[in-house]
C-alpha cells in the first residue's frame, strides 16, 4: 500500500510540473500571436497537456500492473493500451464510468489520479479564463488606440 501511495504522489508531482511548464510555454508563446489564434493556442496546448498527463498515468498503470504486481483490473479489462488510456482518462476527469475497475493497491493510484486530474482541470479553467480575459483587455486597449 505504501509503495502505491508514494508512486501515486510522485506521478501527481510529475504531471503538475508538466502542467506548470505548459502554462509557462503558453504565456511565452501567445503574446506575439493575433487575438483569435491566441485563444485557440491556449485551448489546444492545455488540451495537449491533459492528454500527455492522462497518457503518463496510463503508462504507469501498464508498467505497475505488469512489473510490480500492485493489483490489476476486473475481468472486463482486456489489457490493451486503449483500455489503459480509457481507464486513465475516466479517472483523471473524475467521470469514473468504466466497465472495469482497479483492484488492489492500484486503487490508491487511481484515487490520486482523480484528485490530481480534478485539480489540474480546475487550474486549467482558471488559467484559460484569466488568459482570455487579459487577451480581451489587450484587444480593447488596441481598438481604442
Amino acid at each position: 500500500m505504501w509503495v502505491a501511495l508514494i508512486i501515486g504522489c510522485v506521478l501527481s508531482i510529475v504531471v503538475a510540473e508538466i502542467h506548470f511548464e505548459s502554462f509557462n510555454l503558453i504565456s511565452s508563446a501567445t503574446p506575439k500571436l493575433n487575438f483569435r489564434i491566441r485563444i485557440l493556442v491556449v485551448f489546444f496546448l492545455i488540451f495537449m497537456a491533459h492528454l500527455l498527463e492522462i497518457s503518463i498515468y496510463a503508462l504507469a498503470f501498464y508498467w505497475l500492473r505488469g512489473h510490480f504486481g500492485l493489483g490489476g483490473f476486473t475481468d472486463k479489462f482486456d489489457g490493451t493500451m486503449i483500455d489503459y488510456f480509457y481507464f486513465s482518462a475516466v479517472s483523471y476527469t473524475t467521470v469514473g464510468i468504466s466497465t472495469f475497475k482497479a483492484e488492489g493497491p492500484l486503487k490508491i493510484i487511481t484515487c490520486l489520479e482523480s484528485l490530481t486530474g480534478f485539480m489540474l482541470i480546475t487550474w486549467s479553467a482558471s488559467f484559460a479564463y484569466s488568459s482570455i480575459g487579459s487577451f480581451w483587455k489587450q484587444k480593447e486597449d488596441q481598438d481604442e488606440t
